[in-house]
């Protein structure tokens, strides 16, 4: 079989080779959340070729991904047909090396503001260009004070300021993540002291407030305390970007014994099986029922207008997802507004863009 057989071959079975991932590897695969179960479970690598940039997530733990110019639902295989096949036959891959951004963090969070509300707020500051082919190097005592999911989530979005990865330091919590997930011996990386910088970004997190990117881009960032005169049609919490078991605790004491506002869906999807069950086991999965949510098991659903929540013309939803280009989650006329999940949260209750602080 040649290189165009092989290529219809997998298309046109593209639907058997996904069944036989989930049938050997589980269901978390199948489910699409592919990188978020890669971490849960502890599959980490120094470097690696995904076939889509969210994949960037792999910088939490210090590794490296970098994204194949296509960005398509079946990133498994055609990642590994198209622009990865040489890289998974030789082992070798041609990258420049990017320029690197030193994004220091001082201060500490104050929920709740979460990661979501910091990604925001560095990409409203530099734009969606604003790294463009650049490493992101998130360092300095605010570290801290993110959780493990604050640092999955802003790796996440380093490709939304045009970056070509995104890294954190490999300091306690991170090894504490590490501990009894990695199924390999790994090996830990650090800046050389005097290594150079393109610039230097320094982000006090005492200042920060919940931040939500009005549509068509992520950099067009507000306070959520401006929202309050724009209504919404819906809410979606989850996927890849803000799906994690912290994620879906910040929605749960938001909405737990209260109501979404009339007129509003509510759209839950945990990131992972692990996480579906946990929220199951927790009482989360009730409570988001009773506030009148559904929930979903892993998905991109919307995101991508997939399907599950796509918008109708005229339609406004306040998401948690990753990007908020014209068209992305339905009708050309609708719009997006990227938040966090409190932020969301609060805004399902509401019915308004809400400063979660003050529900």
């Amino acid at each position: 079989m040649d290189f165009i057989e092989l290529i219809v071959d997998l298309f046109t079975n593209a639907d058997h080779f996904l069944v036989h991932l989930a049938t050997n590897y589980g269901t978390l695969i199948y489910a699409a959340m592919f990188i978020i179960f890669f971490l849960e479970t502890g599959f980490v690598v120094m470097s690696f070729l995904p076939g889509d940039s969210l994949l960037f997530v792999a910088g939490t733990v210090a590794a490296s991904g970098t994204a194949s110019p296509w960005m398509i639902m079946l990133a498994v295989i055609l990642g590994a047909v198209f622009g990865n096949s040489v890289g998974y036959a030789t082992g070798k891959a041609w990258f420049k090396v990017p320029a690197a951004i030193r994004v220091e963090l001082t201060g500490s969070l104050r929920r709740p503001v979460s990661g979501k509300d910091v990604i925001l707020h560095l990409i409203g500051l530099i734009g969606v260009s604003g790294a463009l082919y650049k490493s992101l190097e998130f360092i300095g005592p605010g570290v801290q004070s993110l959780t493990m999911e604050d640092r999955l989530c802003i790796c996440n979005m380093a490709i939304e300021a045009g970056a070509k990865n995104g890294i954190f330091p490999v300091d306690e919590t991170c090894e504490a993540y590490l501990k009894g997930r990695s199924r390999r011996e790994w090996k830990k990386y650090e800046a050389d002291p005097d290594a150079e910088y393109e610039r230097t970004i320094t982000i006090d997190l005492d200042t920060l407030v919940p931040t939500v990117s009005w549509p068509h881009l992520p950099e067009n960032t507000h306070p959520a305390a401006e929202g309050g005169d724009i209504k919404i049609d819906q809410v979606v919490i989850g996927p890849c970007t803000n799906g994690r078991i912290e994620d879906m605790e910040a929605a749960y004491n938001i909405l737990k014994g209260r109501h979404i506002a009339d007129g509003v869906r509510g759209i839950i999807i945990p990131a992972t099986m692990e996480v579906y069950r946990t929220c199951i086991e927790r009482g989360y999965t009730t409570a988001f029922v009773d506030a009148g949510c559904i929930v979903s098991t892993p998905t991109c659903g919307p995101c991508l207008g997939g399907y599950m929540g796509i918008l109708a013309e005229g339609e406004r939803c306040v998401s948690t997802t990753n990007r908020n280009f014209v068209g992305r989650m339905g009708h050309v006329n609708s719009e997006i507004y990227l938040a966090s999940p409190a932020t969301a949260a609060a805004s399902a209750l509401t019915g308004h863009i809400t400063d979660p602080r003050e529900v």
